[in-house]
């Protein structure tokens, strides 16, 4: 397990283009590490030191709540609203939150499981890097599983109260 710093990765980010299905190849030995995106070749020294780990992290599976999103859902939702929170809840069949005039913006979604929340800027970030994810989590106070549709990668997201 390597770890590179927050500066390499945002290195990393700007070069990968939205939408793009170019291969990016990683190299690393004991202290340096290096991509590989098409011509550019980006070095960095990993981060040294122990870590815990950071496996721990990430819960149990589990798909008692589990809600399919699209990027034309979540675009209907401003990060200029009121709230930066925006509340899930599958059973009722909505996702919602308010703007900056206390009206409530609703969006109809289709799962199952308990009404939870998100920071709306948080699952923005995720639906542009897929523009369709599986949110899946065990209760409304525990991490969630985000699953884009064609990845390698596991990520997760804590809730927020709403």
């Amino acid at each position: 397990t390597h770890c590179i710093s927050s500066a390499a990765s945002d290195v990393y980010k700007r070069q990968v283009k939205s939408g793009s299905n170019e291969p990016v190849k990683f190299q690393f030995d004991s202290v340096k590490g290096r991509a590989q995106i098409g011509d550019t070749i980006l070095s960095f020294k990993c981060i040294d030191g122990s870590y815990p780990d950071f496996n721990r992290v990430f819960p149990e599976r589990s798909d008692k709540i589990s809600i399919d999103l699209s990027q034309s859902q979540i675009e209907k939702f401003s990060t200029d609203q009121r709230s930066r929170a925006i509340t899930l809840s599958a059973d009722d069949g909505f996702m919602q939150t308010r703007d900056l005039n206390n009206n409530v913006i609703r969006v109809p979604i289709e799962g199952h499981g308990e009404a939870f929340g998100f920071n709306l800027s948080y699952l923005k970030a995720f639906l542009d890097i897929s523009p369709e994810i599986n949110i899946q989590g065990k209760c409304s106070s525990d991490p969630f599983y985000i699953n884009p549709e064609c990845t390698d990668c596991q990520y997760i997201l804590m809730p927020m109260k709403v």
